[in-house]
C-alpha cells in the first residue's frame, strides 16, 4: 500500500451469518463488554461482525495482533484511538444501520 492510498472495505451484517461463540471469542475483552452493553440483537450482531471483519482486514496488511485502545494521555485502555502498535497502517471503523465501513491507510 502506498502512503497516499486509502482502502475502503464495506461490511454488510445482513449477508453475514450469526456471530458464533468462536467468532465472538476473537473479540478483545473490552470489545465483548462493549458489545454486551448494546441494547438490540441487531446492534450486537453488527458490532461483532464488523470488529471480527476488521481484524481479518488488518491481517491482510500485516497488522496482526490485538487492537490497542489505550489513551496516550491517561493510559485508560478503553477510550484511546484504536491502533495495532506494531502495524504500519492506520485504520478507522464506522457502522450504522446494518452496514459498516473500514478505512485503511
Amino acid at each position: 500500500m502506498r502512503s497516499d492510498e486509502v482502502h475502503l472495505w464495506w461490511i454488510d451484517a445482513d449477508h453475514a451469518g450469526e456471530p458464533t461463540p468462536a467468532l465472538v471469542a476473537r473479540l478483545s475483552a473490552t470489545d465483548r463488554r462493549r458489545a454486551a452493553q448494546l441494547t438490540s440483537d441487531a446492534d450486537r450482531k453488527l458490532f461483532a461482525v464488523a470488529h471480527v471483519a476488521l481484524a481479518g482486514i488488518l491481517d491482510r496488511y500485516g497488522a496482526t495482533g490485538a487492537i490497542d485502545r489505550r489513551c496516550p494521555r491517561c493510559g485508560d485502555p478503553e477510550h484511546g484511538k484504536p491502533r495495532v502498535p506494531s502495524a504500519a497502517v492506520d485504520f478507522s471503523l464506522s457502522h450504522a444501520g446494518r452496514r459498516a465501513v473500514a478505512a485503511v491507510t
